[in-house]
């Protein structure tokens, strides 16, 4: 059955936990009398501590649960564990309530070792009063005094041996009782057919989960199997892909050649197109001077066969005056005359 809290004292009680926590994280140090703040709230509001530490993550309560355990917390880092103690039943997680209920075990027996601890505290001042009350009376033998008191030391050195033995087997049973009865408390709480459904929720759960599993892992395997044939189908194009690329390369390597040769081909032919230019030019003043030697030809034609009649006169006069020597060098400049035009002409230049 659920109980009834006070939601404002809870949010009061969380952030006390997260500064303590914070402090050990901070590894600061946290003293005895460091907890009656968070032990003033929650001794008088157990139900709503109870509350506080369920709604602690695992962290957190293993953080408190640590601090509260530590021997040298103090009395009232032990009374919140006996507080906790006292509502285990409402503890949502039965580890964490198996725990708490051991620490608040190990608390009782270190509350008690305090109390007995005061106890003789108190019997040896009321002891030591009394003692200092008779010694201011009159008439007060020292000398018996001492003795009495020598005497009375060892009968309780004596009692005092005989106690502590009884003591620790009375603490050991008390201990045990103690453990028996929280254990007996936390069986008798125990919701067995709660936890045999929560099994049986578990073990169905855990097949569903198996069969999700199998179905994912295959899954997986079609997956992978895809996976190695798009990579061989990669591989394959990656390979095509270089063939392809090593094609390219040749073709653009011989493109490269006959581009080469054409630009071989194109400046060969550009100076056969400047030495035809030149030949041209060559044949065209070559005509040039042919006409111009015919034009000469041409005019001094006239001139020639004049020159040859008077030669010719004048030959015939050197052999009738009987000039042997005139006549024969009319005949030399005969002969190097021209016979006629078409002479002029075969000999003008091409």
């Amino acid at each position: 059955m659920a109980i009834t809290v006070n939601e404002n004292t809870i949010q009061q009680l969380l952030p006390l936990i997260r500064s303590y926590l914070n402090r050990q994280s901070g590894g600061q140090e946290i003293h005895w009398l460091d907890w009656l703040p968070l032990a003033e709230l929650a001794l008088a509001n157990p139900a709503e501590w109870v509350v506080s530490f369920n709604r602690l993550d695992n962290d957190g309560r293993n953080g408190i649960i640590s601090l509260l355990r530590d021997p040298h917390a103090g009395t009232l880092a032990d009374s919140l564990l006996v507080a906790l103690a006292t509502c285990a039943s409402e503890i949502e997680n039965d580890q964490w309530r198996e725990y708490v209920l051991e620490d608040a075990v190990a608390a009782h027996e270190r509350n008690a070792d305090r109390l007995t601890s005061l106890r003789v505290q108190a019997e040896l001042v009321a002891r030591q009063i009394a003692g200092a009350e008779a010694r201011l009376l009159p008439g007060f033998d020292a000398a018996a005094e001492i003795s009495a008191l020598e005497k009375r030391l060892t009968l309780i050195r004596q009692e005092e041996d005989r106690l502590n033995e009884q003591f620790h087997e009375i603490h050991r049973l008390e201990r045990e009782i103690l453990q028996s009865d929280l254990r007996r408390r936390v069986l008798a709480q125990y919701r067995f057919d709660a936890r045999q459904k929560y099994l049986d929720e578990l073990q169905v759960e855990n097949q569903n989960l198996d069969a999700r599993k199998n179905d994912l892992e295959n899954q997986v395997n079609v997956a992978k199997l895809s996976r190695d044939d798009a990579a061989a189908k990669v591989s394959s194009l990656e390979a095509e892909r270089l063939a392809l690329e090593s094609e390219q390369a040749d073709q653009l390597a011989r493109l490269d050649s006959i581009q080469q040769s054409m630009d071989e081909l194109r400046a060969k032919q550009d100076h056969t197109l400047v030495e035809i230019r030149q030949k041209e030019e060559e044949l065209r003043h070559l005509t040039t001077e042919a006409e111009q030697a015919e034009r000469t030809i041409r005019e001094i034609s006239p001139r020639i066969e004049k020159m040859r009649q008077q030669l010719s006169m004048l030959e015939v006069q050197a052999r009738t005056a009987g000039l042997a020597d005139l006549e024969s060098e009319v005949s030399r400049v005969y002969a190097m005359l021209p016979d006629d035009n078409a002479d002029l002409e075969c000999n003008a230049p091409s």
